[in-house]
């Protein structure tokens, strides 16, 4: 099911409900550090800054509703390395928003980028970490804005090119996050794109798109079951 635009209903909470423990505040802390120096060295973009919190999402007559709270950046990248840390439970867990393009070009490919990160290469649909700093969200129209936005950055197009359709699910992931996957059609074709520099494009067939992701790594095989 494909929720668009008018079924997509964005609230505010006052606050967030992840659950403070010391010993896992500390922890981020020191994988955080680790985390600006390794950015240093390799000359990757890295800062911490507010960033939406996914507190709530349901289905409710139709209509996709989410509920967004703030939590520092600086959460979300450590979690990428202490989630699997038998101290770090659920409800430790960041909850970064972040809204994910699966993006259909015109000549019936799919998109995905392949993007150095401080914690690895990775593998990933066109989007990222939402927050205040690059758009506020407050309604729907903000949050289908902001994925426009998202792609025509990463992949040089320009907002007359990018149709975001709808929000095909919500992907959970295993580092704490959670993604929205919008459907997205651009009116170009996949050799049209031009690409910012530090990333590089994976072109799939739609044809193929379906055993590609099943096959993939990290959440990629989760995105497949939204098809």
């Amino acid at each position: 099911m494909t929720f668009p635009r008018d079924k997509v209903l964005v609230r505010q909470v006052s606050a967030s409900s992840r659950v403070v423990d010391p010993t896992i505040e500390l922890a981020i802390s020191e994988v955080w550090s680790d985390q600006l120096a390794e950015a240093a060295a390799r000359g990757l973009p890295l800062a911490d800054a507010p960033a939406y919190r996914l507190e709530s999402a349901a289905e409710r007559d139709g209509v996709l509703e989410l509920g967004l709270t703030l939590e520092p950046y600086r959460v979300h990248s450590a979690m990428k390395v202490l989630h699997r840390d038998p101290r770090v439970r659920p409800e430790h867990h960041d909850r970064t928003f972040v809204a994910d393009g699966l993006v259909r070009t015109a000549d019936d490919q799919y998109l995905l980028l392949s993007t150095p990160k401080v914690t690895g290469v990775e593998l990933q649909l066109v989007g990222g970490t939402a927050s205040p700093a690059q758009r506020v969200l407050e309604t729907s129209d903000d949050l289908f804005e902001f994925m426009s936005q998202r792609v025509e950055r990463a992949l040089g197009v320009q907002a007359s090119q990018v149709d975001v359709l709808g929000v095909l699910g919500m992907v959970r992931l295993e580092v704490g996050c959670v993604n929205a996957v919008f459907d997205v059609r651009l009116t170009v074709r996949a050799d049209e794109v031009r690409l910012r520099p530090g990333s590089d494009v994976v072109v799939v067939p739609s044809a193929e798109l379906g055993d590609f992701l099943a096959a993939g790594p990290a959440y990629l095989p989760a995105i497949a079951t939204l098809l």
